[in-house]
């Protein structure tokens, strides 16, 4: 995410999205990056997760962040 943090304008947003359910995958990088130096202008608009066993396909999650003006 660090990388493409840079190029998001004020008021833009990123979609962080992986295919897959690990916290450690997935909410833990999240707030590892928005903790850090790249991420300390962001902030979590909102998140969701798709788990195989209620959906009957792969598990995902995806985490819309928000660039301050």
């Amino acid at each position: 995410m660090g990388s493409y943090s840079k190029i998001v304008k004020p008021g833009g947003k990123l979609v962080y999205a992986t295919c897959s359910i690990l916290p450690q995958e997935n909410t833990d990088q999240v707030k590892a990056f928005l903790s850090s130096e790249a991420g300390k202008d962001f902030s979590l608009a909102t998140e969701k997760k798709i788990f195989a066993s209620k959906k009957g396909y792969d598990g995902f999650y995806m985490a819309l962040l928000e660039k301050s003006i």
